[in-house]
């Protein structure tokens, strides 16, 4: 686990424009995101949402302001106090008065957080924890209606266990140390399932827009468009199967 955290704790210049660059732009996985929730939620009432690892709260910042009637407010927890702060002042300048930003652990959060929230969401998290098993439990504990996640998948039954030491991040000496873990689709469904959580949906992320490959010799992703017209995701030398996943019971 220190590995992923020390990595969401280094606020290099690259961090800071991943979670500050999409205000103005959210990125298409966003955007392809709060869609897929838009399909799941249609017919239900205005949701409170919590995102465990909201980084600096720009999607909760698009979720409220793209459908109100849907996303009524938003409740976000990240680990980096550098982060929190600076998401809440932006929040306040773009006059997002329905969402809130605190530091805090998403596997230690208050009791009374149980029952609090519609829905709890969570962007490109899973797969870079040590194992999904853990945010799972956290997520279901929390007891929301719903629950949704981005996370690198597989439609078989095998997982990936995929670790990356990128030396071009240091903190205090400390190079970065990530997973980019590829989870199995049908044994995540089963885990939620032994949780109480009886429905599991996923659809496949498939990039819409071409992406330049920017760094050559480091993380970012970029794509690559097959002869069949699909763009395969890339970053640095690994392939990146995201997908969207709902949970209900």
């Amino acid at each position: 686990m220190q590995e992923a955290i020390n990595e969401w704790l280094i606020m290099d210049e690259a961090n800071m424009k991943f979670h500050m660059g999409q205000y103005e732009n959210p990125y298409r996985s966003t955007v392809k995101f709060v869609d897929f929730l838009q399909e799941k939620l249609q017919s239900t009432r205005a949701n409170r949402i919590c995102d465990l690892g909201c980084g600096a709260g720009a999607v909760l910042d698009y979720m409220l302001k793209h459908d109100n009637k849907i996303f009524a407010e938003g409740y976000g927890i990240d680990i980096s106090a550098d982060i929190v702060e600076i998401g809440n002042k932006i929040l306040v300048e773009r006059n997002t008065n329905n969402c809130k930003l605190e530091v805090g652990d998403i596997f230690h959060l208050d009791k009374k957080m149980v029952e609090k929230f519609d829905g709890v969401i969570s962007l490109q998290t899973f797969n870079i924890l040590p194992d999904y098993r853990g945010i799972a439990e956290v997520m279901c504990s929390l007891k929301p209606s719903w629950i949704a996640f981005s996370t690198l998948g597989f439609e078989g039954m095998i997982d990936y266990n995929i670790k990356l030491y990128d030396y071009t991040k240091e903190k205090d000496g400390n190079h970065a140390e990530v997973f980019y873990n590829i989870y199995s689709l049908p044994l995540m469904q089963k885990y939620f399932e032994d949780l109480g959580y009886k429905n599991f949906s996923y659809r496949e992320f498939e990039m819409d827009i071409d992406l330049p490959q920017i760094n050559k010799l480091g993380r970012g992703t970029y794509t690559i468009k097959t002869e069949s017209g699909k763009r395969m995701q890339i970053s640095g030398a690994m392939m990146m199967p995201w997908y969207f996943c709902f949970v209900s019971k």
